[in-house]
């Protein structure tokens, strides 16, 4: 009876924890800043294990790393833009970044993963051990 009690406590604390790394979608639905809930669909701040769609113009003010097959979508006419100042950096390891719109950061970094840059980056500096396709414009 011991043993059974411990294997469904075992796969009760699997399951949970595995719903509580599940990855999440969420999209921005208002242009507005990063560590803004109501910028984002699910009313929460991103995580970087979310797959992170932007459709609007999304200020960062914080510095951002993707992690454990996280992405983000930057679509047509939305953007990911620093703040004012003009120090935020976002980093990558395995995961995707997709550009079809603007992304402007002082340094942007991978070490791993994919980056695909379709319409307009501006960077200060930039790192990358990631396979990076660019069809766009790099400043």
């Amino acid at each position: 009876m011991k043993t059974l009690n411990f294997l469904k406590t075992f796969f009760l604390l699997f399951a949970c924890s595995n719903m509580a790394l599940a990855q999440l979608n969420i999209a921005s639905v208002a242009d507005g800043n990063w560590l803004s809930k109501s910028t984002w669909d699910c009313n929460c701040i991103p995580l970087p294990i979310y797959n992170i769609t932007i459709n609007n113009d999304v200020v960062m003010d914080t510095n951002f790393a993707t992690a454990l097959g996280g992405s983000i979508t930057i679509n047509a006419g939305a953007s990911l833009v620093q703040d004012g100042s003009n120090n935020r950096d976002l980093g990558m390891a395995g995961d995707t970044l997709t550009n079809n719109g603007t992304l402007n950061l002082r340094y942007l970094g991978a070490l791993s993963g994919t980056i695909i840059n379709n319409d307009t980056m501006i960077y200060k500096s930039f790192y990358t051990g990631a396979t990076f396709i660019n069809n766009g414009v790099l400043l």
